[in-house]
């Protein structure tokens, strides 16, 4: 969580939130979470909730208010350090109770704006970690630009019940308390069922530009026109009964008529958000649409985002010597004992921080052809000795971010010698960095190790000279092939994210994944101990019922797709 507020200005995926509809990041102290909690227990803590709970619109219309002003004390100075030209409409509480198996299905908010011209959020506040399994959101990205439709009591809203048509297109959000989750009113978004034993809290805060003039969105079939009554915050909720029926009392002032909307909200169905959707993005799957990039072209971001994985010449010849000397300079006597040799764990903290350094600063030039606003937080050498066969089998490296198809990961893997299948070369599987929401962690078992023998078949071993990089994303399966040679294979590898990303730890007991925020420095520090976390680490949440399961037949899929 973030301890300064100026921190949170203008956060750099505020650039994706008119393109994808949404993005994430964090906003809030401590102290504003405990507020708006004890706002919620002070109101409803008496309340049971055995389903999907709005304050605004179950309760007198007075306390409805109340609750919507006290929202707008604890949160408008925050939010409006980030959208300096937009103002708080109104707020209220959306609790989704304990086991409940119903999700809420995908659909729109109603507008209030003129969205042609104008625009308006929703900044969705969890008050715990928010994940699928206790009832997290999914949104369809770049949804809000589909339709163009009114929606509003009288037009009715669209609602699009979840089906396989709709998997490929949906992103999972994790949200932490602290962080928030802003989408336009327009976004299809829905909640998954609650599987856990806890209420999931959250409160809605909608914003909207200052400039924009805010309606009741009124379809009159009689008078074929869609009427405008001017409306605040406030006099929605007081209304709120009435205008969901569709009905406007006389002291509303008709403000202006526009034309009906043609587009039926009921009518628009699975198959027609496909069709928009794949318009939008040429089918790109919604596990690669990100709201933060680091690579300088398109074309590199595309290529990692269909296979997975790219080759770059990154390292010219004297560079890798370079590098070499470096590296024979401390380690050049190592034990010549079969087996592999890392400056990460195999050095104590003094040394794995020196070797860490000097990669990031040699490496920072040759990295900027290819990559912006990056950050390294772990490197080392990496050594498969002569004669050493495979020590670690398919993997995907340690989970890092709560979001990962909405932030870049990569990890870079450069051999200091010649390499191919013969002497320790790395493999990846292409296309398996598409499994959406798959965590990864030394100390749980996750979805590809039931398919180990099988998943060997997509292995693609990769052929090349030095200082040519593999750059592939962090949630591909790899591995190496073993060494048969009489030569160690020497490369050096390292992680790059945004400078924007915020790290976390995963560490699993059965079905529940324990979740750490941790700093950018998390490897580099004197308590890192293979998967476990620092100490210090701020505790996030822990993820229940979590752990991704996936068919034989789902996963051929995704690696066969043709």
């Amino acid at each position: 969580m973030v301890t300064n507020l100026s921190e949170t200005k203008s956060p750099p995926c505020l650039k994706a939130l008119d393109e994808l509809g949404f993005c994430t990041f964090p906003v809030f102290e401590n102290n504003e979470v405990e507020q708006l909690l004890s706002l919620y227990h002070s109101n409803f803590g008496e309340r049971s909730i055995n389903a999907l709970y709005a304050s605004h619109n179950s309760n007198p219309v007075e306390q409805s208010l109340y609750v919507s002003r006290e929202i707008k004390k604890i949160v408008s100075e925050s939010l409006q350090s980030i959208f300096p030209d937009y103002e708080y409409f109104l707020g209220h509480f959306m609790v989704k109770g304990a086991n409940v198996e119903k999700e809420f299905s995908l659909h729109q908010d109603w507008n209030i704006v003129d969205e042609s011209k104008y625009k308006s959020y929703q900044v969705w506040i969890p008050l715990q970690l928010s994940y699928p399994a206790n009832g997290g959101i999914f949104v369809v990205p770049g949804s809000h630009q589909f339709f163009g439709n009114y929606r509003s009591g009288s037009y009715g809203i669209p609602v699009v019940p979840f089906d396989e048509k709709v998997k490929p297109l949906i992103s999972d959000i994790i949200v932490p308390a602290g962080n928030a989750l802003v989408y336009h009113n327009g976004l299809f978004h829905a909640s998954y069922p609650n599987t856990t034993d806890e209420i999931r809290i959250a409160v809605i805060a909608n914003f909207v530009e200052k400039r924009a003039p805010t309606f009741f969105f009124h379809k009159n079939k009689e008078a074929n026109a869609t009427e405008l009554y001017e409306i605040t915050g406030e006099s929605l909720i007081a209304q709120l009964p009435q205008f969901e029926k569709g009905i406007v009392d006389s002291s509303y002032i008709l403000n202006s008529t526009v034309p009906l909307c043609k587009t039926d909200n009921a009518q628009i169905t699975s198959a027609d958000l496909v069709s928009h959707y794949e318009k939008k993005f040429c089918k790109e799957p919604a596990a690669q649409i990100k709201q933060l990039h680091i690579t300088v072209t398109d074309e590199l971001e595309q290529k990692l985002n269909e296979d997975g994985y790219t080759v770059i010449d990154l390292l010219d010849a004297t560079q890798v010597e370079f590098f070499k000397k470096e590296y024979n300079t401390h380690f050049g006597n190592i034990d010549r004992t079969p087996g592999r040799f890392t400056t990460l764990q195999d050095t104590d903290a003094v040394m794995k921080k020196q070797i860490h350094d000097f990669i990031v600063k040699h490496i920072d030039a040759p990295l900027r052809k290819y990559f912006k606003d990056f950050i390294i937080p772990v490197s080392q050498f990496y050594t498969k000795k002569a004669h050493t066969s495979g020590d670690i089998d398919l993997h995907a490296d340690s989970t890092l971010l709560l979001n990962h198809q909405l932030e870049p990961h990569y990890a870079i893997w450069i051999p200091l010698i010649d390499v191919d299948a013969s002497n320790g070369t790395l493999t990846v599987i292409p296309r398996s960095h598409r499994m959406n929401g798959a965590f990864f962690s030394g100390t749980f078992a996750c979805y590809h190790q039931a398919h180990l023998d099988w998943l060997r078949q997509f292995e693609v071993p990769i052929k090349l000279k030095p200082g040519q990089a593999v750059i592939f994303d962090n949630n591909a399966l790899h591995n190496s092939t073993a060494n048969q040679t009489d030569i160690d294979r020497l490369c050096f590898t390292f992680r790059i994210t945004h400078t924007a990303s915020q790290y976390y730890s995963f560490v699993g007991d059965g079905n529940e994944i324990v979740v750490h925020e941790e700093g950018h420095n998390f490897y580099m520090d004197s308590n890192w101990d293979g998967e476990n976390k620092n100490p210090n680490a701020k505790y996030a949440g822990t993820l229940k019922n979590s752990l991704t399961k996936i068919s034989r037949e789902e996963l051929q899929k995704i690696l066969m797709p043709n």
